[in-house]
């Protein structure tokens, strides 16, 4: 499939992801930060910005990826917020138009409750994390251009996205942009219009302090960490693909536990899902059939010295960060 693969990052881009992960409920317990993140990050905000979250909604209804990708300049969180906060509904419109899609009704006054959201959210939350986190995207995003200066195009995007490929048959957007994110890990965040498609994919931006068990192990042997899960890969494994509708019906549980199941196998590596216009995920076919990764993985973090002499022979490390 033939498309132009692009990589960028900018501090807007995980300003507005940090925000979306916090404003978002219906993802935390599934947010590898975890629900103590959420927690502590609520009483450190004034009751001033809580109300105009309240507002604001849920923040995907304005698509802040799509216009950090169209903003000039450097593109940190306050430089973004306030070129947004000036947008004439003119020029909000021309911005929004030129990705080939229609353009909702009520976009500026959407537009300025985030802005609102996001320069109040930098100020009280962003502005302050970890600079390793910011570092860490950069780098993740320097590694990227190297990859798609290598290798084609599809390949870069399915490593990057753990898994993703563009649904065989659709037509792709002239510009797709992958992006790292660490905020919304183990999501991909998806943008698609005909003219353009913008991924946030995760990045393990921070290191692992040592000792600890790499995160990519972590979510292997939670993935195989239940009898569910280990049925949903046999079933895909026996018919090839699968479609969420019918692993649900052979699964024979509530939808919305399929849905988790299947984001945490994913991020483990295990699944390959198609994404297709209008961000719909449809069809999951096997991605790691090598049975041997996870004792792979656990025998590089308990003998970490002969994983790196192994790596030292022109072996693969497994234990290395992989984004």
């Amino acid at each position: 499939m033939e498309f132009r693969l692009e990589s960028d990052y900018a501090e807007a881009y995980e300003c507005a992801s940090s925000l979306s992960a916090y404003a978002r409920r219906t993802q935390h317990k599934t947010l590898e930060a975890g629900t103590a993140w959420v927690k502590e990050t609520a009483a450190s905000l004034s009751p001033s910005l809580h109300r105009t979250l309240q507002k604001l909604g849920d923040p995907e209804r304005f698509d802040l990826p799509l216009f950090v990708s169209l903003c000039p300049g450097d593109r940190t969180a306050e430089t973004f917020a306030n070129w947004l906060s000036a947008l004439s509904p003119g020029e909000l419109y021309d911005l929004a138009s030129s990705t080939g899609d229609s353009v909702p009704a009520g976009l500026p006054e959407i537009k300025d409750r985030a802005a609102e959201a996001l320069l109040m959210w930098n100020e009280q939350y962003f502005s302050r994390i970890d600079p390793a986190i910011s570092a860490g995207l950069k780098q993740a995003e320097k590694r990227l251009k190297q990859e798609i200066s290598n290798r084609p195009p599809e390949e870069v995007f399915e490593s990057a996205t753990c898994g993703m490929r563009l649904s065989p048959g659709m037509q792709p957007p002239d510009r797709v942009i992958l992006v790292p994110q660490y905020h919304q890990r183990p999501f991909n965040l998806l943008s698609f219009y005909p003219k353009l498609a913008i991924t946030m994919f995760p990045v393990d931006a921070l290191p692992q302090p040592e000792g600890f068990p790499p995160p990519a192990l972590l979510r292997l042997a939670r993935a195989l960490d239940d009898e569910s899960r280990l049925r949903i890969l046999r079933f895909v494994a026996d018919n090839g693909q699968a479609t969420f509708t019918e692993i649900v019906k052979q699964i024979g549980i509530s939808k919305s536990t399929i849905h988790y199941h299947l984001i945490l196998l994913r991020a483990a590596g295990l699944l390959t899902v198609y994404a297709g216009s209008g961000s719909k995920l449809s069809t999951y076919s096997l991605r790691n059939a090598d049975t041997g990764e996870l004792g792979a993985q656990l025998t590089a973090y308990l003998h970490p010295a002969s994983s790196r002499t192994a790596s030292s022979r022109g072996s693969v490390d497994p234990n290395a960060a992989t984004e």
